[in-house]
């Protein structure tokens, strides 16, 4: 992962490194599970650089010939979701492949 040492407060790469690794522990576990079931998947971690996260999931999807894009979501409501918006909402609305979104439980 790369990151700009010019960014405010200075290199990031350390914060991106253990965003991508905790981001690929979650990836890694995923696909074991799905194996587990009898399910062969492909994942992939992605960058933004300024793009909207919907567009780079659509488009990135496109660009792989994806047959089924399975996202978790977390359901935001309220001023957290004006506030934040939802990516499940704009890929939704963008895709023309099926979508399946799924309503991840905090571990609390």
């Amino acid at each position: 992962v790369a990151a700009d040492s010019g960014a405010i407060g200075g290199d990031l790469s350390e914060e991106f490194q253990a965003i991508a690794a905790t981001g690929e522990k979650v990836l890694q576990r995923t696909r074991e599970q799905l194996q587990e079931n009898g399910i062969e998947a492909e994942t992939a971690i992605l960058e933004s650089a300024g793009d909207k996260v919907a567009d780079l999931l659509v488009n990135d999807s496109k660009a792989n010939g994806v047959d089924l894009l399975i996202m978790g979501t977390h359901g935001f409501s309220g001023l957290m979701h004006l506030l934040m918006g939802s990516v499940a909402e704009g890929v939704l609305r963008q895709a023309d492949i099926p979508v399946m979104l799924l309503r991840v439980q905090d571990d609390d």
